[in-house]
């Protein structure tokens, strides 16, 4: 009994241990799957997160520069109204000394044709001299009020330039144009390895167990007084 008992044994020993085998080969390939699969979750949360900050840096810059042209057109239209303001200052100031200066020479004409008078002359001579003081008076206040309307030319051309330059430092302000930041692909999940080829190895390892076991008992049966008939007598 003991010649069938041992082969019989190793045999399934033999089988065990080949299943043992194709189960730790399953075991382990699923872990690396799992293993492989974790870390593409993990390196996609990662892209995420990397995405999102992303996105958060360009929102950020935009309102930056949103809040820089902002303030550059306020200090564009302060720096505008104030140049007006000064170009309009002059040319009040040029109206009053052109006025005065006309008044001045207006008092100077009267005191003037009264000197005349009083002299208590008649006849052409004083007509003439009253006329002279007349175009004398005319003749200033034309070129007065003809050098007023070019200084108000002048003042009215550097208005334009200042609007000119309002204009040219409001349109050279460019918005920031945001950068498009597409979303992370997600991973492609490795699948589960099939079992089949495992639980086939396993199969396979019990019939090499089984048929080792036979082979090694048929080996040593042969080898005995008596040949294979040692077999039927051993059951």
């Amino acid at each position: 009994m003991c010649s069938i008992v041992v082969p019989i044994v190793l045999g399934v020993a033999q089988a065990g241990l080949g299943i043992m085998q194709a189960q730790a080969q399953e075991q382990a390939a699923r872990e690396q799957v799992m293993f492989a699969n974790q870390q593409a979750e993990q390196q996609f949360q990662y892209d995420q997160l990397q995405t999102e900050a992303a996105r958060t840096a360009e929102l950020q810059r935009e309102a930056q520069r949103e809040e820089e042209i902002r303030r550059n057109t306020e200090l564009a239209q302060i720096t505008r109204a104030n140049e007006i303001a000064a170009i309009n200052t002059r040319f009040a100031q040029e109206q009053e000394a052109a006025s005065q200066k006309q008044q001045e020479q207006g008092k100077r004409a009267l005191e003037a044709a009264g000197q005349i008078r009083a002299q208590g002359r008649i006849g052409a001579n004083v007509d003439l001299l009253l006329a002279d003081v007349r175009r004398q008076q005319a003749s200033f206040d034309y070129y007065s009020s003809r050098n007023l309307a070019f200084i108000g030319d002048e003042l009215q051309a550097r208005k334009q330039v200042v609007q000119g330059n309002y204009a040219n430092a409001i349109a050279n302000q460019t918005p920031y144009q945001k950068k498009m930041i597409l979303d992370p692909l997600e991973p492609m999940k490795r699948s589960m390895p099939s079992s089949a080829p495992y639980r086939l190895a396993a199969f396979g390892s019990v019939l090499s167990g089984v048929s080792s076991g036979l082979n090694m008992y048929t080996s040593g049966a042969g080898k005995g007084p008596g040949g294979q008939g040692n077999f039927f007598r051993d059951l």
